[in-house]
């Protein structure tokens, strides 16, 4: 009798501690919603100690304690939950194929914002192997997972398959009804870049078009990504042929915080037309007591043009002014 009275307290102390992390999970989604990222924190750790041995429970706990530090700005903090969920649902064949995947998204992008960019293609790449097991939801998770894939970059993703990604990601953003806005401008924003990296400047300019446009759209016009953005087109717009075009744009941008890139592209466009002069002094009007990264990164255009210049001693001078500024960084 005192053995079954005990076994009967004990399953009574099971059930109630089972009805305790249904409750706290249920106020931790609620707290999640309203984006109250402290108290969703709180109750998430609260549900992971009440899972105990349910790895069930354990891992649908750290998942969403992972989910909420990564809401909160808190990637670094959110790795370690989100891992270990991680192997859980791999160590379950019965676990849900669309929570599984879901929880690599997260981790790939808890894994990108801290850096860590090597993992990060670990993660992706195994997460766009489960894709097709996921019906319905797949193809958006998709996009996600290859926009991810593509912005870890080189050397652990080379830029054929970030391109290759990127623009896959684009298409099946474009072809929902309604597609988040910020994800399709990070695609055309890395994709551009790459382009424009392998000076492949025909692909990039309607990427950077685009980019622009939907950049304007979105944030105030005298905002740091605004006026990255034209820099980037107006670079773009001359490297394709399109000079004018490219220096009107420039020249919006000569009175503002960007006015040395901007001097220095006009300096690109003339020297493009083959008007060395022209070309010096607006180089020379955009490095103009500028003893940062943009002389460092633009000191070599200077030089080149000094040297077409026939002033061979000036330009090798300037090259090893740039040259000694990358060792001191370095």
């Amino acid at each position: 009798m005192r053995i079954a009275s005990l076994l009967l307290a004990s399953l009574v102390l099971v059930a109630a501690a089972a009805d305790d992390w249904a409750d706290v999970r249920y106020r931790a989604g609620f707290a999640e919603i309203g984006k109250k990222h402290e108290e969703a924190e709180t109750l998430w750790r609260q549900a992971v100690d009440l899972a105990g041995e349910d790895d069930v429970r354990r891992r649908v706990s750290l998942a969403g304690l992972g989910r909420t530090l990564l809401a909160a700005g808190r990637a670094a903090d959110a790795v370690e939950p989100l891992k270990a969920a991680g192997r859980l649902y791999r160590a379950d064949d019965a676990a849900p194929a669309f929570e599984r995947l879901r929880n690599l998204v997260r981790f790939g992008e808890a894994l990108r914002e801290t850096r860590d960019l090597k993992t990060a293609a670990v993660v992706y790449r195994e997460a766009l192997t489960l894709v097709g097991e996921v019906e319905g939801e797949g193809t958006a998770l998709e996009a996600d997972l290859l926009l991810g894939l593509g912005y870890c970059g080189a050397p652990f993703v080379p830029n054929d398959e970030a391109i290759r990604s990127l623009t896959r990601a684009l298409a099946i953003y474009d072809g929902r009804p309604r597609s988040d806005p910020e994800k399709v401008r990070r695609c055309l924003d890395v994709l551009s870049r790459l382009h424009q990296a392998r000076k492949e400047w025909k692909a990039a300019l309607p990427c950077a078009r685009r980019y622009l446009e939907l950049t304007e759209a979105h944030e105030k016009p005298a905002s740091e990504a605004v006026l990255l953005a034209r820099l980037g087109f107006a670079r773009t717009l001359g490297e394709c042929g399109k000079p004018r075009e490219a220096e009107r744009l420039y020249r919006t941008l000569v009175s503002g915080p960007k006015r040395g890139e901007a001097w220095v592209g006009i300096g690109r466009v003339r020297l493009a037309q083959g008007r060395l002069d022209e070309a010096e002094m607006y180089v020379r009007k955009g490095l103009e007591g500028d003893q940062g990264w943009l002389l460092a990164t633009e000191g070599s255009l200077l030089a080149d043009i000094v040297e077409k210049r026939g002033r061979k001693a000036e330009a090798e001078e300037i090259r090893k002014k740039v040259s000694a500024m990358w060792r001191q960084e370095g």
